[in-house]
């Protein structure tokens, strides 16, 4: 869903777990096509997102820090989400590229 509007689509994306000792990372990348795509990465708390549409990245930069936060209650993980990187994500492409071959 997109805030009403259901989206049913299949794209092509990529996903995967990482097990490390400072911490497990979740990396997600989606393709919508070959000149659209979105990429999110989540470790401790800390979710960033970057994609080939300005206007999502500039939804991000644009907001407030004190709107980038949730507050949660005590003993559950404080989330925040900021802008991402082109190059994390070309990290992450090269990285599963690599664990495929």
């Amino acid at each position: 869903m997109i805030r009403k509007n259901q989206a049913n689509k299949t794209v092509d994306g990529k996903i995967a777990l990482w097990k490390k000792r400072t911490g497990d990372i979740m990396d997600l990348y989606i393709e919508v096509d070959s000149h659209n795509w979105y990429y999110f990465r989540y470790t401790k708390g800390l979710l960033t997102a970057v994609s080939s549409d300005i206007n999502f990245n500039k939804a991000i930069q644009d907001l407030k820090s004190d709107k980038r936060d949730l507050k949660v209650d005590r003993g559950q993980t404080p989330y925040q989400f900021t802008i991402g990187s082109e190059q994390q994500k070309n990290l992450f492409e090269r990285k599963f590229k690599n664990s495929e071959e």
